[in-house]
């Protein structure tokens, strides 16, 4: 006979009794706390969710994935079972689980982001359930399963939107750590029963559907239930038990079974989507100065969403002793703490917990530092490590939460509720970044665009060579919630290659050539920025960095005639132009102005033309220029005022590059217009070395003094009177040694001759004749 065919986890008999005198086992209301905590903060999140997308633009991975969700609504409205599976065949795309979830529950789902949200929220109360049994089950208490349960929650890092990875933002990130919980907890009950057949099915279906949460799940999941499974297998080896390997045959199946299904369908796209991340991964050799910011903020940021903050770095120096002690624990033969409870499977929970902590945040330092990826855009790959932090604080509770709490029944589970509640709407308003919606333009600006677009393409397709807060996917997402059909892009052979962020070859270039050049011939309408130099090249994609060779095609004779029918805002200071061929355009709009440039640099006083050479560059510092009307003594006359700053230097600055072996003259005429003082001065371009003359601009126009520093000779310091009040003002001398590039600087001083000082906008000086050689 099978000595092990009904082997039975060992408890200790305190541990027993204490079970089966647990005042009635008060389940109902446990599950009851922890539903209606989720009820409530989801209720409480649709509003925070609704003032967000009234004034945030949405952008990044979360709104593009809606947009295959609301798509997939409209198909299941029309169609339930055939949309269901659609979901499950390959016709669609790898993020199952929430697109089962999805159809299921579409009969009460509409196209808004706070309703598809709810799939989210339903894992996560899926996830606090099944911590809630595991407690259960491996001898806790009501009260402490309760706790348990309630672990999932205590993260700061699922509330508001500043992250991908918070449970009401609808990408793939909440829904996949949420199926990892479960997947875990599951596991675990497992494995503290492994006799058990119900358990083992449920294991392995939950590591199944967690498989199913997004494309590179398989690594990550193993990962996350291997220290649980290898118990069980230790287990079954122990004590012989036939039933333990039945089980365990039948999870490994389940957990099997769907992930070789998942993988055969979905393998030709996951393929090539990650082998593009696999070269982001690659492309950039590890060091400590890009680690650096992952070593010192990680587990911490997950926590306190501030980089390199003294709260965020102590958090997780913390963590990272807690972990260590706790992997002491693990294989430790000392009892922890007052509780006799000698059960082993704790000593599994704090194995698993450090195994997933550890190997998450070493596996991703080392593979993940290129500057590219940030705290924000990639913090999602961190998430697991909640699930190691979230073990190791149920043995905690396991251990030091008396027993006796349990008396408390509704009041404990009312004050935790209750409690949580105030944590969690205090960080979904902490972590709800209204403010991002100053610098970008608002929801409707766009949406509107996105539902007049059709009167302009006049049948033909859309090109969009720009990749702001106006792009492809935001227009998509408007037309889509507003059940109007997709707009038809102007995608090439080498569209995908415009956006690559790896291949700058020369072939990728030529390839980047050809496809800007068919969108100028082939579009209906092309999107571009108003000025070439906003193509900014910080970032990544091969058109910004091959920018010159579109500027060259629109610049040549080569391109059609193009007319502007409107100018979009993009962000501050950054305009973009809707272009359309003049025989499509009928007359309307205005012409495309060319050579198409850079952007005017905002500082610039290059009109004021300085005389003597072409390339001297005049720009403002704290100052501005308005055109007069009054005739000057050497030409047209331009006020200069200050602007209204605090203490500060106001000027005007011009550079040149000439002949390094000449002397440099500066030649302006100035008339007082409120303030008298001033100085002039003409230096190399790092201000090390040069002359220098201040003067007075009353009615005498006087020099007030004069001198060099550094390597310099003062040839000529004037100042002459002129009629009407004007005096030219004359600076000549030699930097030495000679350099190509020199800078001159006429500054406004206040009463007392200082040059910084507080700004008054109705004061300055009139210039006329400025000249720089």
């Amino acid at each position: 006979m099978d000595a092990a065919k009904d082997f039975q986890p060992h408890q200790d008999r305190s541990t027993l009794s204490s079970i089966q005198t647990d005042e009635s086992s008060p389940t109902s209301v446990c599950v009851m706390g922890l539903t209606l905590f989720v009820l409530i903060y989801y209720l409480i999140d649709i509003s925070f969710y609704i003032r967000y997308e009234e004034k945030v633009l949405p952008f990044g991975d979360p709104f593009t994935y809606a947009i295959g969700f609301f798509k997939l609504l409209d198909d299941a409205h029309r169609n339930y079972l055939s949309a269901l599976l659609s979901t499950v065949n390959g016709q669609r795309n790898w993020y199952w689980l929430l697109n089962i979830l999805i159809s299921v529950l579409s009969p009460i789902l509409v196209k808004e982001s706070f309703s598809i949200s709810l799939v989210n929220f339903l894992l996560f109360w899926l996830a606090s359930l099944s911590f809630f049994r595991l407690g259960r089950s491996v001898g806790g208490s009501w009260a402490q399963a309760f706790l348990i349960g309630m672990l999932v929650w205590i993260f700061p890092i699922n509330y508001g939107f500043s992250t991908y990875a918070s449970v009401p933002v609808t990408g793939l990130d909440a829904a996949f750590t949420a199926a990892l919980y479960i997947a875990l907890a599951n596991t675990l009950t497992f494995a503290y029963n492994p006799s058990n057949f119900l358990n083992a099915s449920i294991a392995g279906l939950a590591c199944g559907v967690a498989v199913w949460g997004r494309g590179n799940s398989i690594p990550t999941v193993f990962m996350v239930v291997c220290v649980p499974l290898a118990w069980v297998v230790w287990i079954g080896w122990q004590h012989r038990g036939i039933r333990v390997w039945r089980n365990l045959a039948c999870c490994l199946a389940i957990f099997g079974g769907m992930a070789v299904y998942f993988y055969w369908t979905n393998w030709g796209p996951l393929v090539e989507y990650y082998s593009n991340q696999t070269q982001m991964a690659s492309r950039h050799p590890w060091s400590f100065r890009d680690a650096r910011v992952w070593l010192l903020n990680i587990p911490g940021y997950l926590f306190w969403r501030y980089t390199n903050s003294p709260v965020t770095i102590f958090v997780s120096m913390v963590l990272h002793v807690f972990m260590t002690v706790s992997l002491w624990f693990t294989f430790s033969k000392e009892r922890w703490g007052k509780v006799g409870v000698t059960s082993p499977i704790l000593r599994v929970f704090s194995a698993a917990g450090v195994l997933i902590y550890s190997v998450t945040y070493v596996t991703n330092i080392v593979l993940f530092t290129d500057p590219l990826f940030t705290l924000e855009n990639v913090l999602l790959i961190y998430q697991p490590m909640l699930c190691g932090i979230a073990l190791v604080f149920a043995v905690v509770l396991l251990l030091y939460v008396p027993r006796s709490v349990s008396k408390l029944r509704v009041n404990l589970v009312l004050l935790v509720v209750a409690g949580m509640l105030i944590f969690a709407v205090a960080f979904t308003s902490m972590q709800t970044p209204m403010n991002w919606g100053l610098d970008r333009p608002t929801p409707r600006e766009v949406e509107r665009f996105a539902l007049e677009i059709d009167g302009l393409l006049a049948g033909e397709p859309l090109s969009i060579l720009w990749y702001g807060f106006y792009n492809p996917r935001i227009l998509t997402f408007y037309r889509v919630k507003s059940d109007l059909p997709d707009l038809r892009y102007y995608m090439g052979r080498y569209y995908n290659n415009l956006w690559s962020a790896v291949d700058y070859s020369n072939e990728n270039r030529e390839h980047i050539r050809q496809e800007v050049r068919e969108h100028f011939l082939k579009s209906g309408l092309i999107i571009i920025p108003e000025y070439w130099d906003l193509y900014t090249e910080n970032q990544p994609y091969a058109l910004y960095k091959f920018r010159a060779d579109l500027v060259a095609f629109l610049n040549s004779n080569e391109a059609p005639r193009l007319r502007v029918l409107r100018t979009l805002t993009d962000h501050p200071g950054a305009r973009l132009v809707v272009l359309q061929r003049e025989e499509l355009a009928h007359g309307r709009g205005i012409p495309f102005p060319l050579p198409y440039g850079k952007k005017p640099d905002p500082t610039s006083l290059d009109f004021l033309e300085p005389n003597g050479v072409v390339n001297a560059h005049v720009r403002a510092a704290h100052v501005t220029a308005e055109r007069s009307s009054e005739a000057g003594p050497s030409g047209p006359v331009t006020n200069i005022l200050e602007e209204d700053t605090e203490k500060t230097l106001h000027a005007i600055e011009m550079s040149l590059e000439s002949d390094p072996d000449g002397p440099r003259q500066l030649s302006v005429w100035l008339k007082n217009a409120g303030r008298n003082n001033f100085r002039v001065q003409i230096t190399d371009a790092f201000g090390a070395r040069g002359m220098i003359a201040n003067g007075n601009l009353g009615t005498d126009c006087k020099m007030l003094g004069s001198g060099v520093y550094g390597a310099a000779q003062l040839s000529t310091a004037t100042i002459e009177k002129s009629g009407s009040g004007w005096c030219k003002v004359t600076l000549e001398g030699r930097i030495a040694p000679p350099v190509r590039q020199a800078l001159a600087k006429i500054f406004l001083a206040d009463e007392g001759g200082q040059l910084e000082y507080s700004g008054d906008p109705v004061k300055g000086f009139m210039i006329s004749g400025l000249s720089f050689k």
